[in-house]
């Protein structure tokens, strides 16, 4: 476990530096409310983690007629950037409501052998973070959508 743990932080370190290398040209600028999951152990700059953290209209104008208010807020100072901890993002159909949780938890009960309940998710997975971009380019719908 703690050589996965060196590796895994031994690769984030090798992708912020990559990160911050790079020719300002050649990084494609994100869109508004772009949603990443990264191993990085921090949000680069322009964008925020996903932790439900409340911003202030005021202070992200763009990002907030992006994505409104369907995080949380009050819809005149603040609004609430997802909490994607975790979760996984999922793709919903079109006539889907965006912002909605779906799906289930699952509890694996190891009562019998140990005296507890753990509530732990189903499949393996591995340790990230979502980030969510606010600042960046404002997304326009394509032709027809």
């Amino acid at each position: 476990m703690a050589r996965t743990s060196r590796n895994l932080a031994a690769g984030a370190l090798i992708v912020a530096a990559a990160f911050a290398a790079a020719p300002k040209a050649t990084r494609a600028e994100p869109f508004l409310g772009e949603i990443r999951f990264v191993a990085l152990p921090f949000a680069p700059v322009g964008w925020a983690r996903c932790e439900g953290q409340f911003l202030r209209i005021a202070e992200y104008p763009d990002l907030y007629r992006v994505i409104g208010y369907r995080f949380g807020g009050d819809a005149r100072i603040v609004f609430a950037l997802p909490d994607l901890r975790g979760h996984a993002p999922m793709h919903v159909d079109p006539q889907g409501e965006r912002g909605n949780e779906v799906g289930e938890r699952v509890l694996h009960t190891t009562e019998a052998a140990t005296g507890h309940t753990n509530d732990t998710l189903s499949m393996p997975w591995i340790a990230t973070q979502c980030i969510i971009a606010v600042k960046g380019k404002f997304p326009e719908p394509a032709p027809g959508q």
